[in-house]
Parts: C-alpha cells; sequence; structure tokens
C-alpha cells in the first residue's frame, strides 16, 4: 500500500511538471508568433543619422547615412575564425530548420523546443544559440566603430547579410538584441530569412531604387519621386569577390518598397574567393566563369544592372572575366557598378536607418 502510494504521489507530480512545462512552451510559442507594432501616428521630427552594418561572408562593414544625404562610410573590421566557419555552414542545406514566421496553424508546435531553449538562454543572459553570440561579437566590434565616429552611444542598426540559407532573421533580431541594439523597422510581412539582402542592399548604397534625398521625409513626394525616375524593371545580379569566397544573388527590383527573387536565386562558392588563386588545383578562371554562367543559365531574365562587391573585385583579371562571361549570354551591355564595392551594401543599409521613421509602406518604425 505504502508503495502504491508513493508511485501514486510520483506519477502526480510528474503530471503536475508536464503540465506546467506545457503551459511554458505554449506560452513561448505564442510568443514567438509574428504580431504587428503599430507606429505613432507622428512621424518623428528630429534628424536621424542611420547606422548599417553589412555582415559578409568573412568581414564586416559599418556605415552611416546623414540627413543631409552623405553617406559615410566607416570600418571594415576582419571576421574571426568561428564566424567564417558559421557562415560556410550556414550556406548548408543541411543546417537549415524551422523558423518563424510560421505559415500554418500547428507549425509552431513543431519548433517549440528549440524557441523555448533559445528563450531559457536568453533569460540567463546567454545569446539564444551559439552563432547568435558568434554574430553578436561583429555586430559588437561594428557597434564601437559607429560610436567612435558619432561620439555617443547608439541603440538602433540595419543589418544586411549576404543571405546564407540557414541564417534565419530570428538569429539577426537576437545577435542585435545581445550587442544592446535593435532593428529601426521591421517587416510588416515578417521573413524567414534575412530581412534585407547584401545585394539589395548595395543597391540602395549605389543611389538606386530610392527617392531623392530632399524628398525621404515626405511619403507622397518621395513616391512622387520615384514614379517620375522609375523605368521599366531591373533584373540585378550582385556578384560578391572576396579573399574567400565567389557568390551572386539575382532579383527583380522596380524600386526597394517592391522587390523579390534574391532569397532564391543565390549561390556561393568558398573555393573561388581570390586566395584560392596561388594553389588552385584546377583552372580557376573557368571555374570562375562556370560559377558566374550560373544566374543567367538556371533563370530566364538576363542582367542589367551587375552590382559588384567584395574586397578583391579590383584584382587582376577578375573585371575582365566577369563582363566577359555575362556579355557571351546577355543581348546588351548592362550597367556596372564597381566604384565602391567593399562600403555599397553598408551604405545602403545605413539609407534604409534614415529613412525608417519616415516610411509608411512594407517597412513600420519599431
Amino acid at each position: 500500500m505504502t508503495a502504491l502510494k508513493v508511485l501514486g504521489r510520483v506519477a502526480f507530480v510528474t503530471l503536475l511538471f508536464l503540465f506546467i512545462f506545457a503551459l511554458l512552451g505554449l506560452q513561448l510559442i505564442l510568443g514567438a508568433r509574428p504580431h504587428a507594432h503599430h507606429p505613432p501616428a507622428e512621424a518623428k521630427p528630429t534628424p536621424i543619422i542611420g547606422v548599417g552594418f553589412d555582415l559578409g561572408a568573412s568581414y564586416g562593414t559599418a556605415a552611416l547615412s546623414y540627413p543631409n544625404g552623405s553617406n559615410v562610410a566607416i570600418a571594415k573590421v576582419e571576421a574571426d575564425s568561428d564566424y567564417r566557419e558559421m557562415i560556410k555552414r550556414l550556406c548548408l542545406s543541411k543546417s537549415q530548420h524551422q523558423a518563424p514566421p510560421f505559415q500554418k496553424p500547428l507549425e509552431p508546435w513543431g519548433d517549440w523546443k528549440r524557441h523555448w531553449w533559445r528563450e531559457i538562454r536568453k533569460k540567463w543572459g546567454f545569446p539564444a544559440t551559439n552563432d547568435v553570440g558568434t554574430l553578436s561579437r561583429l555586430i559588437t566590434t561594428l557597434k564601437t566603430e559607429a560610436e567612435e565616429k558619432l561620439g555617443h552611444t547608439i541603440s538602433a542598426a540595419v543589418v544586411v547579410s549576404p543571405h546564407p540559407i540557414a541564417l534565419y532573421q530570428e538569429d539577426i533580431d537576437d545577435a542585435l538584441d545581445f550587442a544592446g541594439l535593435q532593428s529601426p523597422f521591421y517587416a510588416e510581412y515578417p521573413s524567414v530569412g534575412p530581412l534585407i539582402d547584401e545585394g539589395i542592399a548595395a543597391y540602395a548604397g549605389n543611389g538606386l531604387g530610392i527617392c531623392a534625398n530632399e524628398y525621404y521625409k515626405n511619403w507622397t513626394a518621395c513616391q512622387a519621386d520615384l514614379k517620375q525616375h522609375s523605368g521599366p524593371e531591373i533584373n540585378l545580379t550582385a556578384v560578391v569577390y572576396t579573399k574567400t569566397v565567389l557568390s551572386w544573388s539575382t532579383t527583380v527590383v522596380w524600386d526597394l518598397h517592391w522587390q523579390y527573387g534574391s532569397q532564391y536565386l543565390h549561390s556561393k562558392d568558398f573555393e573561388l574567393g581570390s586566395d584560392a588563386r596561388a594553389d588552385y588545383a584546377g583552372d580557376y578562371w573557368s571555374d570562375v566563369r562556370t560559377h558566374l554562367r550560373a544566374p543567367m543559365l538556371k533563370y530566364w531574365r538576363r542582367p542589367n544592372v551587375v552590382l559588384v562587391l567584395g574586397e578583391s573585385v579590383h584584382e587582376e583579371g577578375f573585371l575582365e572575366v566577369l563582363k566577359e562571361t555575362v556579355g557571351a549570354l546577355t543581348p546588351w551591355v548592362p550597367d556596372y557598378y564597381v566604384s565602391d564595392a567593399v562600403f555599397a551594401a553598408a551604405k545602403g543599409a545605413a539609407e534604409f536607418g534614415k529613412r525608417a521613421p519616415f516610411e509608411h509602406s512594407g517597412w513600420r518604425v519599431q
């Protein structure tokens, strides 16, 4: 009889524990569901300096965008080995996992264990995951550089990335939070992957797809300026060439409120960075051509704008091979943007940050 009582009490305590555990899990799951944050009706009248960070495959860059229209490069920071290895791993399809925003009612239940552990780590003062901690270290260094340039602390920054397929927006948001920052805006329709692709940011960093600086505080005037200067849709290809990687992404752009595709068509080859040339086993430039042809062979549209990004784009031979490869498959000569290859994406991110409080469609002030 005593044994039965003990077993009964153990069973009761176990069931109670499981019930409480389930309630906590349900709370965390429901808390993870995307919800709208509505901005105040009045736009902020104070001048805002946009801060932008570009988290590349092997280094990060920071830039500022001032209300007078000037965009200033701040710093290029080399990433540590943990970061570089993380980016390579996150480019693998096997690294993908379920992540919010969820599209179906029961999807959160399949993700509750992972989300529950992330929340527990954050409540204990740790980064949500080890990868979030790795991201936050680079973000924190870029934050320090921005604060030194400005002479005061910052609380918000726009982060862009080259879109590894297993890097999710929740990772970037948690990394910002762990670094003491937040994004100045969020998407009205949240994204699983990074909110802003590196190529799209570089497009804005080159002054494309955005209204003139004199109009950005007035939504109606900004839209009128965009319509006046907009033409047919832009088939945009962004090519990144650094010491460690050769990558491309392609998308269709009208203006930067209406773009799609970069998250679906992109590729990275960590064997074709410029540092690999000296000891490359095969025909290096032949393999580079093969990689660069891929977006045009996979995608029926041909680029009319090519953004060339990265620290190695001016190394001997690369631009010639790129233009020759694109020209062989394109019946026209695209516009190439090369001059600000290292900082264009960070400047575009900063531009988004400056304009965020005055946007009325797609982006909303946090």
